[in-house]
């Protein structure tokens, strides 16, 4: 399926110049077309759209974090949205008008963006005993694009992350997980018992009473 744009033309305040703002057009499926909002004229399209401005708006915190930035595929979800519902207005003359806040809001997130300092984490205090499991879990996704499922298993201990169309991809890294588990046990107490024999052997002196020499 190939994508369409919408590419508006903007004054981008970090760059200072003109700037292209490319948004993709919404596709139509059963999923996006069960979320749309309802509406019945141009007054119930103008709130959708202001509330679609107040979802946009980067200067919310949440616990002083940035829920999202302008490269996220939510915001891009909520860029897709907004078109989407603006090409239903009757009145076209407003068109303009929506767009212009738009662009406004867009290059006011930029903004919000650059001077976003995250706020310092505390550090965590690590309770002994206690160590992240040596596993895959999995998490579900969908394409903003094709909309297709995209499977991600993640191991937190790792950092791992393998993406996959498998649904049941989870058992079979984890039992490969345990199997190495096993055979690194094995291989260490193997080892341990070849250093402790190793250990008896030189230290062990031997007792000449009990030897028996023939002259």
């Amino acid at each position: 399926m190939e994508i369409e744009y919408t590419c508006l033309d903007y004054y981008n305040p970090i760059e200072k110049a003109c700037d292209l703002l490319k948004i993709v057009k919404m596709p139509l499926n059963r999923m996006r077309l069960a979320n749309l909002q309802p509406y019945k004229n141009d007054n119930d399209l103008r709130k959708i759209l202001t509330g679609i401005l107040k979802d946009l708006d980067l200067s919310k915190r949440i616990e002083g974090i940035m829920p999202f930035n302008t490269n996220s595929p939510k915001y891009q979800s909520l860029l897709s949205e907004y078109i989407y519902y603006l090409e239903h207005l009757e009145n076209h003359l407003e068109y303009n008008i929506w767009i212009d806040k738009l662009l406004a809001f867009h290059a006011s997130n930029l903004i919000e963006e650059k001077n976003y300092i995250p706020p310092k984490q505390p550090k965590k205090k690590t309770t002994s005993g206690k160590s992240i499991k040596n596993a895959f879990y999995r998490r579900q996704t969908t394409d903003l694009f094709t909309n297709d499922t995209i499977y991600e298993y993640i191991n937190p201990k790792t950092g791992t992350i393998i993406k996959s169309d498998n649904p049941n991809l989870c058992d079979k890294l984890n039992a490969e997980i345990e199997q190495n588990i096993k055979y690194n046990r094995a291989r260490s107490h193997a080892r341990k018992n070849q250093e402790k024999r190793e250990f008896i052997r030189i230290n062990t002196k031997p007792d000449f009473n009990k030897l028996k020499f023939k002259f």
